[in-house]
């Protein structure tokens, strides 16, 4: 079934169309090009798709949890996610484990919307990345561009840690991909981890499960690949 209204160029003449009748010209074109815009920022408010950030995080404990808000027209569930870890630099404290119910709600998955759960330290997350410039250490910022913060030089000390992180019992949805680095300040410049990671699962949840340190699927007994699994790697 054709659009009811849509937009097109006849004969190098912008038009709009409705059911195959032209019913305006290029005014109407623009105006018909704001309106879908519009629309499109107005479907995660009607619909309720969760768009998770930063600055709907709470603290509590070693973690950062957001709770759901649904559109007009959307899902009334409500529920809560886990949208970061805060490590404290601790390498003695490297287990990570979640609260399963958060004021009142399910915690039913890991980051959401646009932010993927991530691990960061109490200065913020800090990441690496090889652009133009060489391998360089960026900082992520919440309402604003990320900062470049340092490069990568001899300063920087190298090491390798293992995290036990745990799936909690309402877990069904993990938005993440523990691999790679965690960099942390250290005086004038940075400890920059290589991350390998135990995880261990409630026994009740119904999506997943954990064995010998990996997570996998119920549904299949497919290994979930988002994390660098520590099983993998002599630590």
């Amino acid at each position: 079934m054709k659009s009811m209204v849509y937009a097109k160029v006849q004969n190098g003449k912008k038009e709009c169309v409705s059911f195959g009748k032209k019913v305006c010209g290029d005014k109407c074109f623009s105006k018909s090009i704001v309106i879908l815009l519009m629309l499109c920022m107005l479907v995660p408010l009607l619909t309720g798709c969760p768009q998770f950030s930063e600055k709907d995080a709470i603290l509590d404990g070693n973690a950062k949890y957001c709770l759901s808000h649904s559109g007009l027209f959307g899902s009334s569930e409500k529920y809560a996610i886990v949208f970061s870890a805060i490590w404290d630099g601790d390498e003695t404290n490297t287990t990570f484990e979640f609260k399963d119910v958060f004021q009142d709600r399910n915690v039913t998955q890991w980051g959401g919307g646009a932010s993927g759960f991530q691990i960061e330290t109490d200065s913020g997350y800090y990441y690496y990345d090889q652009g133009n410039n060489g391998p360089r250490i960026y900082k992520k910022v919440a309402d604003g561009p990320d900062v470049d913060v340092a490069g990568i030089d001899d300063s920087v000390t190298q090491k390798t840690i293992v995290f036990t992180i745990k799936v909690g019992k309402y877990i069904k949805e993990l938005h993440t991909s523990l691999q790679g680095y965690l960099i942390i300040p250290d005086g004038d410049s940075f400890i920059m981890y290589t991350t390998y990671y135990n995880v261990v699962c409630d026994e009740e949840n119904t999506v997943f499960y954990a064995k010998d340190g990996k997570l996998y699927y119920r549904s299949n007994d497919t290994l979930v690949t988002k994390f660098d699994y520590a099983a993998d790697h002599e630590v």
